[in-house]
């Protein structure tokens, strides 16, 4: 039976953060690829495949909770430099994503209140 990931360990830069349950997602980097179809002569017909490179970035996505601890680890992923960037980790179970060069992408609404979270979304490397 097929396991249901639902409550993963995150770290940045091997500190690990605790994200709100059910608000973490990720994409590889694999690529977008096209297919298109082309005239291979005498009434046949082929396909074509193409790479979009520039669709080649991961992304890390969670929600952290609202709070003095969140609010300074944030500002110190943003300052990172830019050549180097974070490195995201999320894992559970056999399964391991693990992002290099990681660069905060939003500027993080954050909430006061009780109970309150907010957004936080890196993009890299694709995802090894």
């Amino acid at each position: 039976m097929a396991k249901i990931f639902a409550n993963p360990t995150v770290t940045v830069n091997n500190v690990p953060v605790v994200p709100k349950p059910n608000s973490t997602s990720i994409v590889e980097g694999k690529g977008e690829k096209t297919v298109k179809g082309v005239s291979a002569g005498a009434g046949f017909s082929d396909i074509v495949i193409s790479e979009d490179i520039s669709t080649k970035i991961s992304k890390i996505k969670f929600s952290i909770p609202s709070n003095d601890v969140n609010y300074s680890l944030v500002r110190a992923w943003q300052a990172i430099d830019l050549n180097l960037g974070n490195v995201v980790t999320v894992h559970e179970d056999d399964y391991a994503a693990v992002m290099t060069g990681g660069i905060v992408i939003n500027d993080p609404e954050k909430m006061f209140g009780v109970d309150e979270y907010f957004e936080v979304e890196f993009h890299g490397r694709p995802i090894v």
